[in-house]
Order: structure tokens, then C-alpha cells, then sequence
């Protein structure tokens, strides 16, 4: 019944299964604890397994729209004068099409693509971490660029993420991608979270940020207001887009 709706609420399945809202209540919370679901406000979404990363180039038109809007918010967080981490991935891509020129900007990234999308633009400085080049992603990873993100201290660091569970926090498909994102979150001063509607409710193979490592998440669609809230009350400032599915 979950996976076929996409959404079940306690009320609705108080009434299939004849059985009290507390009775529900207890039954979701178990399951939760399972990781067979998860819990909302009043009901509760499937948990959908993220078994491996899809390659950039069948990515990369994959929900162009949103991650453009979800883009132009992020870009906003961007002071004069910083330093700024930009992860590799089609997600944080179209942030490199609109950051400011002329402001004293520096970009730290792994990704050859966003390197090369902003050395052409004025005034902004571009730093390329190496290492071994992920084929399907297009990004260097490894260790050896850990250790080179390890000396370094950057204003902001902006992600993506594989899958976002509202109640835990980032997933990703992959150790390496989980570690990676661990080295760059200890060397930024902000922590900036990019999700695309469909990555809400995704759980990859591994939990690569918690809650806790996350200060800001910019957002699409898929979440619900009480599953923003949620994460408002557990300090973390929400932004999200006006882009609709509906109006493509």
C-alpha cells in the first residue's frame, strides 16, 4: 500500500486495518526503527534504496530546471570575498553559471566541469583538487584529495547528496563519496545542503551527513512543510525554491 501510494496517513490506515491511530502510531515508529519507513506528521513515505550512482551524463538533464532555481538560491549565500567549496555533481553544476563576477571570489572543487565553467568567468579565482577521476561521476576522489581538502578552510561548502531522509540526513551510494563529503564538511565554516525533490526519502548505502554536519538545506519539491519544520527544529535553515513540476 505505501509503495504503491507514495504516502500513507495514520488515519488511512487506522480504517483498512480496524486498529486504533495509537496502534498505527506504535507500528510506524517500529517500522522506522527497522528502516522499513519512514515516519512523517500524520502518516509516513517509503524508504527508497539508492543501489548505485548513475552516470553524469544521463544526470545531467535529469531535473535541469530544478536544480537551476534550487542553484540561483544557493548562489545568494555567497559573500564578497569567500572562498567557496563547490562539490562535484550535476546538483551544484549551474551554481558555477551564477556566481558573482568581480568579488573576490575563490572556488575550491573537484570537478573538471565546474572548474572549466568558472575560469571563464571575470574576476573569479578556481582551484582544482586532484586525484583519481571518477569516470562516471567526473570528479577526482580518494585520498589524495582528502588530504589535500584537509589543509584547506573554506567560508562555505555547498553539496548534493544521493538520498535525504528528513529525521537523519544525507545518504550516499558509495564509502568513498561518504568519506569524501566528510573530509570537505570539516573544512568549511557553513555547510550547504542541495536536494532535488526526487533525492527526499532516497537512503543510499551509507549516512554521509548527519543532521548535525548540515547548517543550511536549499530545496525543490518533495518534502512536505511538516518534514521542512522538522528539520527547522533541529537547527537547520531551510530555503526553498518556487520551482513546480507542474509549470515545465
Amino acid at each position: 500500500m505505501l509503495q504503491q501510494q507514495g504516502r500513507v496517513s495514520v488515519a488511512e490506515l487506522s480504517e483498512v486495518f480496524g486498529v486504533s491511530d495509537d496502534t498505527i502510531r506504535l507500528d510506524l515508529k517500529h517500522l522506522e526503527e527497522h528502516r522499513l519507513l519512514i515516519r512523517t506528521h500524520g502518516g509516513a513515505l517509503p524508504v527508497k534504496k539508492v543501489s548505485h550512482s548513475t552516470p553524469y551524463g544521463q544526470r545531467l538533464n535529469l531535473e535541469a530546471e530544478e536544480k537551476v532555481a534550487i542553484a540561483q538560491i544557493a548562489v545568494q549565500l555567497v559573500q564578497p570575498g569567500d572562498t567557496i567549496l563547490l562539490e562535484g555533481s550535476t546538483t551544484t553544476r549551474p551554481m558555477a553559471d551564477f556566481l558573482p563576477e568581480n568579488a573576490g571570489l575563490t572556488v575550491v572543487t573537484n570537478s573538471p566541469g565546474i572548474a572549466n565553467a568558472v575560469i571563464v568567468r571575470e574576476g573569479i579565482a578556481v582551484i582544482l583538487l586532484g586525484g583519481k577521476l571518477d569516470k562516471d561521476a567526473q570528479v577526482a576522489v580518494g585520498p589524495i584529495v582528502i588530504e589535500q581538502i584537509a589543509r584547506m578552510r573554506v567560508d562555505r561548502a555547498f553539496f548534493s547528496t544521493s538520498g535525504f531522509l528528513y529525521n537523519r540526513g544525507a545518504t550516499s551510494a558509495s564509502i568513498e563519496d561518504a568519506f569524501m563529503k566528510k573530509a570537505f564538511v570539516a573544512a568549511a565554516k557553513q555547510r550547504v545542503l542541495l536536494v532535488t525533490g526526487a533525492k527526499f526519502g532516497q537512503e543510499g548505502l551509507m549516512l554521509s551527513l548527519p543532521l548535525s554536519d548540515i547548517d543550511t538545506v536549499v530545496c525543490g519539491s518533495g518534502a512536505t512543510d511538516s518534514e521542512l519544520n522538522s528539520l527547522i527544529e533541529n537547527g537547520i535553515k531551510v530555503l526553498k525554491s518556487e520551482w513546480n513540476p507542474s509549470s515545465e
